[in-house]
């Protein structure tokens, strides 16, 4: 089954009321979650996604089998860790993370820009891209505000100000941010 079913297989066998199912059962939810795992490291997917899907998932089948509601949940969090990029798990530190990507490659005609990348963005902060000229800024954020990278969550609002914008020139970044966008940035951002 592979290192990933091995792990699953370990997770599985530390919930009791889990390892008491029949062999047939316990075989078939460690090969859908190997599956899905399997599935959501390809897309990108973040572990509080994977959780969700995969209390979706199998949850009325252990339910079925009396594993209480709290041990399904237990199951999913660990479950969800098991998230990979290669061998590399996802850290559980705690934060509200709202894109956790990993490994992702971005080009640029036959120039690779990013290679086995991690973009991680934390709920609640906003963040600014700062880097020498050809490295791939640009491209980066016209992929994000199309959404066109692997992974990458549909319900994030993405605003990018790109440096062609013709402003007055005594108007700084942080004065255009406050007039034309939605939301206001925090007090301690200073002009």
């Amino acid at each position: 089954m592979g290192d990933l079913g091995d792990k699953i297989t370990a997770a599985f066998g530390s919930v009791p009321q889990v390892s008491a199912l029949d062999d047939d059962m316990r075989t078939y939810v460690v090969e859908l979650a190997t599956s899905m795992l399997e599935d959501a490291t390809e897309h990108g997917s973040t572990p509080a996604d994977v959780k969700d899907e995969l209390k979706e998932a199998i949850a009325p089948m252990l339910e079925e089998f009396e594993v209480p509601e709290d041990a399904v949940e237990s199951l999913c969090t660990t479950l969800s860790k098991l998230l990979v990029s290669g061998d590399e798990e996802i850290e559980d530190d705690g934060k509200d993370y709202v894109v956790q990507l990993r490994d992702i490659r971005l080009g640029f005609g036959a120039r690779m820009l990013l290679h086995k990348t991690d973009l991680i963005l934390e709920r609640n902060h906003r963040y600014g891209l700062v880097g020498e000229n050809g490295i791939g800024k640009t491209t980066l954020l016209t992929r994000v505000v199309k959404g066109d990278i692997r992974g990458w969550p549909t319900h994030l609002k993405c605003v990018y100000v790109q440096h062609e914008v013709l402003a007055e020139a005594s108007e700084t970044v942080i004065h255009w941010a406050h007039t034309h966008l939605a939301y206001h940035l925090p007090e301690a951002v200073e002009e």
